[in-house]
């Protein structure tokens, strides 16, 4: 049994968090509870309490459901990893930054990238939802001047746009490609020095099988 000392203890802690520190704690717990398969309830449930009591009941919803996504990803990544199908199949590192205030960005964008924003950190704030950043891994996109170690942020989007370069997974990989709509589904392009790098046709009848992560707004790069 849980204490109301306890109880009262998970109240305090998450009212004193910042509105991305309960986003990240809310987060966490819900994807050691889709690995692991337990979770601590009366803490979620002090964590719900906050989110409402902040009229932000979206904090929750969203990490809720980004931690779902993840595992998802990850079982999907592994099934494909474990036969030998893909050798891209690996976690990619994705933070979304809808809740960050100010001085929460500007340092996580410092620790991945070592350097300082040179954009309009004002447009990112005002969009209050669909932010994220992701780590590039390959160079599939190096002639779009999109490198391996370089960040890409993107904005979520409902569908994709065409010839916009879009962050996708598709049959355990993530993918950053250019997306253009043909008669018969929508080519992933890659733009690469690398002739091994070809562009992906995903026929309309399986587009359910892709998801789409986000469109990207800016490279960030590493210095």
């Amino acid at each position: 049994m849980i204490s109301t000392s306890t109880t009262s203890g998970y109240a305090e802690q998450f009212r004193s968090m910042t509105d991305h520190e309960l986003y990240r704690a809310i987060y966490t717990m819900e994807l050691r509870a889709n690995q692991r398969g337990n979770v601590n309830e009366r803490k979620l449930e002090r964590a719900y309490e906050e989110c409402e009591r902040r009229l932000m009941p979206r904090i929750y919803e969203t990490a809720q459901s980004d931690a779902g996504i993840v595992y998802h990803s990850e079982q999907s990544a592994r099934y494909f990893y474990e036969r030998e199908l893909y050798d891209e199949c690996r976690p990619v590192k994705i933070t979304r930054i809808d809740f960050c205030n100010r001085e929460e960005l500007r340092a996580e964008i410092r620790s991945r990238t070592e350097r300082e924003m040179d954009y309009d950190i004002d447009e990112i704030l005002s969009v209050r939802g669909g932010w994220l950043l992701c780590d590039v891994h390959g160079n599939s996109m190096n002639l779009a001047s999109i490198h391996s170690g370089d960040i890409v942020l993107m904005r979520e989007v409902e569908r994709m746009l065409d010839g916009r370069i879009h962050i996708v997974t598709l049959r355990g990989r993530t993918l950053i490609k250019r997306a253009v709509y043909a008669n018969d589904g929508i080519e992933l392009r890659s733009e690469s020095t690398d002739a091994r790098h070809q562009t992906m046709v995903v026929p309309v009848a399986e587009t359910d099988t892709m998801s789409v992560l986000g469109c990207v707004e800016w490279v960030l790069k590493k210095v």
